[in-house]
Order: C-alpha cells, then sequence, then structure tokens
C-alpha cells in the first residue's frame, strides 16, 4: 500500500448547520407534497365509491329495461351486487391512504415510483471523515497479511433515478465524491458503482418501480456486484469472470411493498443460480459465530471452484440475499452484516481466513445508527506475525493449561502461563497464522483465540509469544 497523499480536494461541507436547514426544507416539502397527493387521491376514491354505489341501479335498468321501478330497489340490492367490488373498493381506499401517509416512503413525480424515505443524506464532516479513516485502517489490517482489500460505495435510488425525484439530492451525491476521493487519497482500493448501475439501467430496471423502494433489484445487483468482482480480477487468474449464463433468469410478481401493507402488482427478475453445485449453504457454525443482528452471517461454498479465492463480505442490506451473484467466482463466500459487526473486524478475518475481503456499503447507512463514531476511533489493528517471525528464540514464559475445547465446530485455543506481559501471541496451525487475546490476571497471562475446528485437524500447532519489549519469541508446541 502506498504512502498516504495529501488532500487536495474540497472538504464536503457537511456540518450540522447545513443538516438541520436542509432536513427542515425536505420535510416541509415532503409534507406539502403528501398533502397534496393525499387530497387527490381522496378526492378520487369517493368519485369511485360513488361509481360503486350507483353501479346496482345502472346494471339492473340495463338488464331490466321494462321492470325497472323505484319498487325494486330494496337492501337486497346492494347486498346481492357483487361483493368483491365493495370489497375492491374498500381495499383501494386503504391502499390511497396506506400510500399518501406511509413515513417511510416519498412517491416520485410520476406518481408511480417509489422512493425510501432516507432523511436529508448529509453527515458531519467529522464523522465521515472518520469512516473514511476507519476503512482505511482496515484495508490496511488486509493487506498487511495479504489479504486482496475493496471498499464498495452503492448509490441509492434516488441518484440512480433522480429524473423521478423531486428533492434535489447533489448535498449527497457531493458526499459520495467526496468519500471516494478521500479513500483514494489514503490509499484505499474503491470503487463507486454508481457509473455500473447508470450503464445498465439503460438495457433494463435496476431499481424495482414500487416494490423494495430501498434496494437494488437483481438486475442492479448483479451490475454493481459484476463490477466489484472485475476489480480483483487482475490479481488472481482463478476467480471466474461474471457472466449471465450462470443464471436462470424469471420474471416474478410482488404483491405487497416491504415493511407495509401496501398491496401492488407489480413484475420483476429473479435471478436463480444454474448450477447450486456453485453456492452450497454451510449451516453448522450459524449458532457459534458472533453476531450482532438477525440474519446477520450466511456461508456458501462452491465445489466447482475449488482453486478460488475465499471471500468475505462485510456488507449492509445491498448485499444481503445476494449471494448468489458472488458465488461462481469464490470458492467460498462469507458474509456478515456491517452493521456494529465491521468494527470486529479482526475476529471475523480471524476466524475465517480470507483471501479477499470486501467492506460494502449504501450510501444512506453511513452513521452512528449502524457504525457508531466512538467504536470506529477506538478500533487498534493487532500487528502481523510477520513482524516478528524472524526474531531470535528464547524461553522466557513457562507455559500451563495448554487447552483445545472441542465441544463445538468453533473451538476455543487457549493456554495460561507465568510470564511478564507478552505484547502479542500468535496461534500458528501448518501454514496458518491466527491472532490470539493476551489477558493479564495478576500474574498469570491468559492467550486465547477462536479457531474453526475442521480448519485445524491434524495439523501441527504452536503458540508463539513476542516479549514485552518486542525484542524476542518463544514458541510452545501444543499437542493435539
Amino acid at each position: 500500500m502506498g504512502k498516504k497523499k495529501s488532500s487536495k480536494h474540497k472538504k464536503y461541507s457537511g456540518n450540522k448547520k447545513s443538516v438541520n436547514t436542509l432536513s427542515k426544507s425536505r420535510n416541509d416539502d415532503n409534507k406539502k407534497h403528501t398533502q397534496k397527493k393525499d387530497r387527490f387521491f381522496k378526492i378520487y376514491s369517493f368519485l369511485l365509491i360513488m361509481i360503486f354505489l350507483v353501479l346496482p341501479f345502472i346494471v339492473s335498468l340495463f338488464d331490466n329495461p321494462n321492470e325497472f321501478t323505484g319498487e325494486n330497489i330494496t337492501a337486497e340490492t346492494f347486498v346481492n351486487y357483487d361483493d368483491f367490488i365493495i370489497n375492491a373498493a374498500d381495499s383501494f381506499i386503504k391502499t390511497v391512504n396506506e400510500l399518501t401517509t406511509h413515513e417511510s416512503y416519498i412517491t416520485g413525480n410520476d406518481n408511480n415510483h417509489l422512493f425510501l424515505n432516507t432523511g436529508d443524506g448529509v453527515n458531519e464532516q467529522e464523522y465521515i471523515d472518520m469512516y473514511c479513516e476507519f476503512t482505511s485502517k482496515l484495508q490496511e489490517y488486509c493487506n498487511s497479511r495479504n489479504i486482496d482489500f475493496l471498499y464498495q460505495l452503492d448509490p441509492g435510488k434516488s441518484i440512480v433515478y433522480s429524473e423521478y425525484y423531486d428533492y434535489d439530492d447533489i448535498d449527497r451525491e457531493k458526499r459520495n465524491q467526496y468519500i471516494i476521493n478521500t479513500m483514494k487519497d489514503n490509499g484505499v482500493n474503491c470503487l463507486y458503482t454508481l457509473s455500473s448501475l447508470l450503464r445498465a439501467k439503460n438495457e433494463r430496471a435496476v431499481y424495482n418501480t414500487k416494490y423494495d423502494a430501498g434496494h437494488w433489484n437483481d438486475n442492479g445487483a448483479y451490475a454493481a456486484i459484476s463490477s466489484s468482482i472485475e476489480n480483483f480480477l487482475k490479481d488472481n487468474e482463478n476467480i471466474l469472470p461474471p457472466s449471465l449464463s450462470n443464471y436462470n433468469i424469471y420474471e416474478t410478481v410482488y404483491t405487497a411493498v416491504p415493511h407495509s401493507r401496501v398491496p401492488i402488482i407489480e413484475t420483476g427478475q429473479f435471478y436463480a443460480l444454474e448450477n447450486k453445485l456453485t453456492s452450497i449453504p454451510i449451516n453448522k457454525y450459524d449458532s457459534e459465530v458472533k453476531v450482532i443482528g438477525h440474519d446477520a452471517y450466511t456461508h456458501h461454498i462452491n465445489t466447482k471452484q475449488p482453486l478460488a479465492p475465499k471471500l468475505l463480505i462485510f456488507g449492509g442490506s445491498y448485499i444481503e440475499g445476494k449471494e448468489k451473484f458472488y458465488s461462481p467466482s469464490f470458492s467460498e463466500v462469507i458474509y456478515i452484516k456491517s452493521y456494529f459487526n465491521i468494527i470486529n473486524y479482526e475476529y471475523y478475518i480471524n476466524l475465517f481466513q480470507p483471501d479477499a475481503v470486501i467492506f460494502e456499503s449504501a450510501d444512506y447507512v453511513m452513521n452512528n445508527n449502524f457504525i457508531p463514531y466512538d467504536d470506529m476511533k477506538n478500533t487498534v489493528n493487532t500487528a502481523p506475525y510477520s513482524l516478528f517471525s524472524d526474531y531470535s528464540e528464547t524461553l522466557f514464559a513457562l507455559p500451563t493449561n495448554l487447552n483445545i475445547n472441542t465441544d463445538s465446530d468453533i473451538a476455543t485455543v487457549s493456554m495460561k502461563t507465568l510470564a511478564r506481559n507478552p505484547s502479542h501471541a500468535y496461534l500458528i496451525a501448518g501454514d496458518t497464522v491466527y491472532n490470539c487475546s493476551v489477558y493479564v490476571n495478576m500474574f498469570i497471562t491468559n492467550i486465547s483465540t477462536n479457531v474453526i475446528l475442521d480448519d485445524i485437524k491434524n495439523k501441527p500447532l504452536h503458540i508463539v509469544l513476542i516479549s514485552e519489549d518486542e525484542q524476542i519469541k518463544q514458541t510452545i508446541r501444543m499437542k493435539t
């Protein structure tokens, strides 16, 4: 990784004052916009109800023109009239009310497209700078262990389909460009997928019109994820390039807007893998991997590409359920939902030992609600073992209680030792290196790490301690 360059581009002016001003303006506009649509649809609904009420008389008149008199009109006339029409009217009114008042969505200027109401989308300068610094720290951790890294920034629907969006998203787009420029200045390998989505948009819809207004559809996911895979192709010939031939594409019908009771009828495309052997789910670690959040971890292996790299993805909801677009190109794909979990990236990288890491984020989730500022600020990388591998061997610790807990699929390897505080400790399993935590309690030093049991079976195991002054090391053999 090259040296950090001085930033020459203009600072992103996302200060607190601009946040409040823009937020108030957008909220006022949104309220007027909603009230206008609400009045229109309710008037339309009233007219529709009137039509439904008088329609029985009209039908009766045409069916029995000689028998129609005032005496024929009874309550039964209404009761016996097709109930589904009345129900349809009720459903329509309910739909109108919910669509025009649901706080999660904004209706496009074509009265058709729905957009997720993500607020003003502006962050304070300090948070954005810390986010970029944290990502740089993550890449440094990966690169020091010979792991390829990519940061992927995905734009929201309002930027990709700005022609249907009533509000000016220039501040969000300026913020996105600032992030990418700062990442590049810090030497981070990064990708902004906007151009890929705009190209694909010319051929097919990359976001649905109404369904899932906050996320891309399979067309958009394929286009953006393909560009991120291509980022790795130049460095690894074992990665299979993305191809539509890996999928059967089906038409599907969506009947409701997610996270609401709003019914819709909308068609879209669903991509199903042609060969299921390229993405076999691994569930044995589901209850043991430490994650925050529901469905925050998935694991798939590709038996058709055993020599391809293993990929670990820290991603948001844009990637959730879209692992199928990575699977054909990699031997394994592990997905960790990044919200809060990204702070513990050392744990996941140490546990899964990937060859490549992607950190993905949609442009509207970079805030304290998903990745806390203080946690990013306090993150400190563990030094890689390569810094100490050539150190001379000296006996300075007396090991006791060497143990491998094999009661679960993710094992805890631990050791206690009488020693002055070691600065670092590592588990060596064959050619694989694991960081160990070091905790000193009185005169006893506790050393431990978590490993996938299958990954260390039949391998020679050693724990290496680095002295407090980082001048010598001691290797301790463990019996398996």
